[in-house]
């Protein structure tokens, strides 16, 4: 109990305050969930991610913690705002979040399960599959 009163009266209630409501902030957008009020925090941290990660990862190798892919991740994850799984989905040109978890829901997982099966998802994303195909071969 000491050390909450310690902290409480050490750190001003602002600080404390801001850094819940942006630990919230990244919290939704890692996990894909509209962070609703606090919207208007969504592009600041997307744009800082990248940023504040790099410097997390040269950390991890300094210390050696090894966690260098975790934060690599993580950056990902923070700036197309979507859940881990989808991650191989939205780093295919033209292939956002919506569309990713369209894919996902219907058993597609890689870009080659997609070039596999054409025809299923062009059918699942509403799109001619030459088109498709271009998107997914980057052409």
């Amino acid at each position: 109990m000491t050390t909450g009163v310690l902290f409480c009266s050490a750190v001003p209630v602002f600080v404390v305050c801001s850094a819940l409501k942006y630990g919230f902030a990244y919290w939704s957008m890692m996990n894909g969930t509209n962070i609703g009020p606090l919207l208007y925090l969504k592009e600041p941290l997307q744009k800082d991610c990248g940023r504040i990660t790099s410097c997390l990862a040269m950390m991890s190798k300094i210390l050696g913690w090894n966690k260098e892919e975790f934060f690599y991740t993580l950056s990902k994850r923070i700036i197309y705002g979507v859940r881990p799984e989808l991650l191989g989905l939205v780093e295919i040109k033209n292939i956002g979040k919506i569309r990713a978890e369209l894919l996902y829901s219907n058993g597609f997982r890689t870009k080659n399960d997609i070039i596999n099966n054409i025809q299923k998802a062009s059918k699942v994303l509403n799109l001619k599959e030459d088109f498709l195909l271009d998107i997914v071969t980057g052409k």
